[in-house]
């Protein structure tokens, strides 16, 4: 495979250097690297190798921004989104659309670029993710609602039962319990926007004290074997310990909390990010509207950037079981 010389491209005081410590290359080297790419593929025809995470070497992996704010599988690298974002930075109309937009990884790094991200996904899990994390909320606001989510479900007895399929696989009697007392809370807040943001994290904590196993993506019952070894037994028999112990209320607390000081922390450096808009759930089937009943025309949207799904590796929907 044909291996692509970015350093030709990255440049500092007009010196070629590997990259530049603490500044970012300007909008018009990612455009020659790129350009560097395609023609380089068409001579040759021949893929090229790419590391990303060198080629954008300054943007931060990991827990970054709204990134981790609910666990998703088979994310796609932050670091892609970025460059083929600033690659087309000189775009007339500012607009990219994610038809399998998954954990909204796409549409977070486009919104605080400053362009319009239009999602899509046949998961409706996926849909919400997206619109949570491009969402500048109040942290204010959030706190407060917290606050009363936390006194109701304190006062709270009783809830309507959340049907989970084989149940008492995933959840303990007193633990799904207190969750439905949660959902219940959550659920009689007015403002919809806030209460998505309080679905996300009832889902990250319904999947965080289950006794599914952390490690797979979807839901797989965490128990100790004789086959594993030890260490294995014992890190999961830990784990079990925990689930078995903890507060649920607490651990919801924690949740909400991290996921408003990721708010936060967004907010303060993108505090003009764009919400992303659904425009369908369906890739083939596009909308402009928010009723999802006008068709979009063919040839409007300037940019998509997507990582179809992993059909035979991925299983999404499953993997989003204990959220829906």
């Amino acid at each position: 495979m044909g291996e692509l010389n970015i350093n030709r491209y990255i440049t500092c005081d007009n010196l070629k250097i590997d990259f530049c410590p603490e500044s970012h290359p300007v909008d018009d080297d990612i455009q020659k690297i790129l350009n560097e790419m395609i023609s380089e593929f068409s001579i040759n025809d021949m893929p090229i190798n790419v590391d990303f995470r060198k080629l954008v070497s300054w943007l931060k992996a990991g827990d970054q921004l709204t990134h981790q704010i609910h666990p998703y599988p088979a994310k796609l690298l932050p670091h892609i989104i970025y460059f083929f974002l600033k690659a087309h930075s000189n775009l007339k109309h500012k607009i990219v659309l994610d038809p399998f937009c998954g954990s909204g990884t796409v549409a977070l790094e486009a919104s605080i670029q400053g362009f319009l991200p239009l999602v899509a996904d046949a998961n409706p899990f996926a849909l919400l993710v997206a619109k949570v994390k491009t969402t500048p909320y109040s942290v204010k606001k959030l706190t407060e609602t917290a606050e009363n989510i936390l006194i109701k479900a304190k006062k709270y007895r009783t809830a309507p039962p959340i049907d989970v399929v084989n149940q008492h696989l995933w959840y303990s009697p007193e633990h799904k319990k207190k969750l439905e007392i949660i959902l219940r809370a959550i659920n009689e807040i007015e403002v919809t926007d806030e209460k998505d943001f309080f679905k996300i994290c009832f889902s990250s904590l319904a999947k965080k004290i289950s006794y599914a196993d952390p490690a797979i993506s979807v839901p797989v019952r965490l128990k100790t074997k004789e086959s594993f070894s030890d260490a294995t037994n014992d890190r999961i028999q830990k784990r079990l310990d925990w689930i078995k112990g903890l507060n649920v209320i607490d651990e919801f607390r924690s949740v909400v909390n991290s996921n408003i000081e990721r708010i936060k922390q967004t907010n303060e450096k993108y505090p003009e990010r764009v919400v992303a808009k659904n425009v369908g759930n369906d890739a083939r089937n596009i909308f402009t509207n928010s009723d999802l009943t006008t068709q979009m025309p063919d040839n409007s949207i300037p940019l998509i950037i997507t990582s179809p799904p992993y059909g035979s590796a991925q299983k999404y929907i499953r993997s989003s079981s204990l959220s829906l």
